[in-house]
């Protein structure tokens, strides 16, 4: 999956965002960013990225944003 990512032009980081996504199913912000251990500012960073690289997509409810990863069976 790393090769893939990284061959779509992934940095490490928003590989990281993107398969804890995949880990976690549909998200807030808080659970990514205790599992992967990273400032919200960046993870905001990375999520507006993947999300214009069509990796992640998101929907707002009343209290959230809740985002959830592409299927990676889509990326081959």
């Amino acid at each position: 999956m790393d090769d893939v990512l990284e061959y779509l032009g992934l940095t490490r980081a928003e590989q990281e965002v993107y398969l804890a996504l995949l880990r976690l199913g549909p998200s807030s912000v808080t659970p990514i960013k205790k599992q992967i251990r990273i400032s919200a500012s960046k993870l905001y960073e990375y999520l507006e990225k993947l999300a214009r690289k069509g990796l992640v997509t998101h929907v707002q409810t009343e209290r959230q944003r809740i985002y959830q990863a592409a299927d990676p069976e889509a990326l081959t």
